[in-house]
């Protein structure tokens, strides 16, 4: 399955190993420039406390800055993005003839412009949350009752969304970014 560290892919990653157990489920990470270098190391403290094996999580990285498609930074950006990522990921679970992908997204996520879902839909991934009708608040009710420590963290984009659409998506700027956020949450400015 698709694992961000948010409060969707953990519920379902919590829910799919007590359905399935944890060695029947395999944690994709999609790693790149686009993932700040604290969101990495929150997931990866998550991974720990759900107690998930080394062997089970899969990080396969992305070099999203040479897709011509995504670096242009239009309106299609996710959909390109979240394409290409998946498209690695069915790969990836092809190799180790696993039998299906799932991803966290949930009803409240079909309420906005989200390119990248079109991309999910186009792929036949499952996304059980979403299946469940599950909104964001029942996913946060849920991830509370189970004592996911992250049940209440702000929704999160990668750092590309800071960019305005039409500018170049390049490393420095992203790495600005990166910057000035962990300016601001070490002044206890969060989700800004």
């Amino acid at each position: 399955m698709a694992f961000s560290g948010g409060v969707d892919s953990t519920l379902l990653l919590y829910a799919a190993c007590e359905a399935l157990g944890k060695d029947n489920v395999f944690v994709l990470q999609g790693m790149s420039e686009l993932l700040s270098r604290q969101e990495a190391v929150d997931a990866a403290a998550l991974l720990v406390e759900l107690q998930i094996d080394e062997k089970q999580i899969l990080k396969v990285e992305l070099l999203p800055l040479i897709w011509p498609e995504f670096v242009v930074n239009n309106q299609e950006r996710c959909y390109f993005c979240k394409k290409r990522m998946y498209q690695s990921f069915q790969r990836v679970i092809e190799a180790l003839d696993a039998s299906v992908l799932l991803d966290g997204s949930n009803v409240d996520d079909l309420k906005s412009h989200r390119p990248g879902f079109r991309a999910i839909h186009e792929l036949g991934v499952k996304t059980p949350l979403l299946d469940a009708a599950l909104n964001k608040e029942e996913i946060r009710s849920l991830a509370k009752r189970f004592h996911l420590s992250n049940y209440n963290k702000s929704s999160n984009s990668c750092l590309a969304t800071r960019l305005p659409e039409g500018t170049v998506i390049e490393k420095e700027s992203l790495e600005l970014v990166e910057k000035c956020e962990d300016f601001l949450a070490a002044r206890s400015f969060t989700g800004c």
